[in-house]
């Protein structure tokens, strides 16, 4: 058999599960592929989001009759990508085929992707720092932990609360009908029957078995006997599991200094070779995948965000830049219309006097009334308005002359 290093990393990942040694030391561990990856290979031939539609359906159904009417819609929307999909192992993607034991009912790797999360930090470091840092990080994790289960309101955790919260609202369509022995047929409002036995806890859809938390069906006869489901689920939620779980913890260390010395040589750093180009610390992306959350403070463009004022209400600004901000008093400027082409602007503007002598420009009345109130050569004929009297022209104490219009009629803005 060829090494596993040299085999492609699609059969790399099935023969390393083959091997007798996963067997031997994990006998009861069930393998499972993650059908988000799964999506990944099935759309290089087969795109479309009706087909990723069915191959998710198909993976989410939890009993055999519902996954092959799933398969069967999808055979009728694509026969090839049908044929491609039928020669994957359904024990390893479909709820359908799981085993009950383990009370998992996953679809995602995404424990996988926690794990690479966590130890992003400490993995390109020096092999005694990397073991440091990650020994420190599970001391405070497990600390931490433990003390989160002390603040538990009941013998559940937070999570399994809002999910049997979510089942509870689910039941309230369903109606109990007692067979007898703890054993109930529940009707659900859609006409489908299940079949209920409180006393093995297993319900014919099969979500009470892959997860061990009551589903509605099971909570419709629940609720009817007058009982608590949080009696109902299984023990590895509860708070004694919890405990036992988190309840080793890791001792502290000194300082290296401190250290006891021993008449040992010292480890050596292994030896070092430098990779070709910059060192990859984010992994490789789908096409298709969203990018990663921003961390800075500022927020990136491809994720969309509408950005909402939290003083007016409106988008498309924030508070910095609010009009309204000062308060009532600051009321938003008016912008000026700007003239197209072709149309003359509304507004009345001024004319600048000509440069050029014998040539006086025209300049409007209003304007130029200042300057005329404050020459020796000007006297008001009569006691009537400025505007009303008939000026023809006006000597300044310069030698130029300016023509006075009557005051135009000015166009609402």
């Amino acid at each position: 058999m060829e090494p596993v290093w040299n085999q492609p990393k699609t059969l790399r990942c099935q023969n390393i599960v083959q091997t007798p040694s996963v067997e031997t030391l994990f006998p009861s561990a069930k393998h499972r592929h993650c059908v988000r990856h799964l999506y990944n290979n099935f759309k290089v031939l087969h795109k479309g989001l009706e087909l990723k539609q069915k191959l998710w359906a198909a993976a989410r159904a939890t009993t055999v009759p519902w996954f092959d009417v799933e398969m069967s819609s999808l055979q009728k929307l694509d026969d090839e990508a049908y044929k491609w999909l039928k020669k994957e192992n359904a024990h390893y993607w479909s709820r359908s085929h799981f085993s009950e034991h383990p009370k998992c009912d996953i679809l995602l790797n995404n424990l996988c992707e926690a794990f690479n999360s966590a130890i992003l930090d400490a993995r390109d470091k020096p092999i005694l720092t990397m073991l440091e840092t990650l020994r420190m990080y599970m001391m405070l994790r497990m600390a931490k932990q433990r003390e989160a289960c002390d603040k538990w309101h009941g013998d559940i955790g937070p999570r399994i609360h809002t999910i049997v919260e979510k089942n509870k609202v689910e039941s309230s369509k369903c109606i109990a009908h007692l067979a007898g022995q703890k054993m109930y047929q529940v009707v659900h409002m859609s006409g489908v029957q299940f079949a209920v036995d409180l006393a093995k806890h297993t319900c014919t859809c099969r979500g009470w078995n892959l997860t061990g938390i009551p589903c509605g069906h099971a909570i419709a006869c629940i609720c009817r006997r007058h009982e608590d489901p949080v009696k109902y689920i299984h023990s590895c939620y509860k708070k004694a599991s919890w405990k036992r779980a988190y309840g080793p913890f890791i001792h502290p260390i000194a300082n290296e200094e401190l250290w006891e010395h021993a008449n040992f040589p010292p480890i050596l750093p292994p030896v070092y070779h430098k990779q070709l180009g910059r060192p990859k610390k984010v992994r490789a992306r789908e096409k298709d995948e969203k990018p990663a959350a921003p961390t800075g403070s500022k927020l990136s463009r491809s994720f969309h965000v509408k950005i909402k004022c939290s003083i007016c209400g409106e988008h498309g600004h924030n508070k910095r830049k609010c009009d309204k901000r000062g308060g009532a008093n600051n009321i938003n400027k008016a912008k000026r219309p700007s003239a197209s082409r072709g149309q003359p602007s509304t507004i009345n503007k001024a004319k600048r006097p000509s440069a050029s002598r014998g040539q006086p420009g025209t300049i409007s009345e209003r304007t130029i009334q200042p300057n005329l109130a404050s020459t020796s050569t000007y006297q008001p004929s009569s006691s009537l308005p400025m505007e009303s009297q008939p000026v023809s022209s006006v000597t300044t104490n310069t030698t130029r002359k300016f023509r006075l219009k009557s005051p135009a009629k000015k166009t609402k803005i």
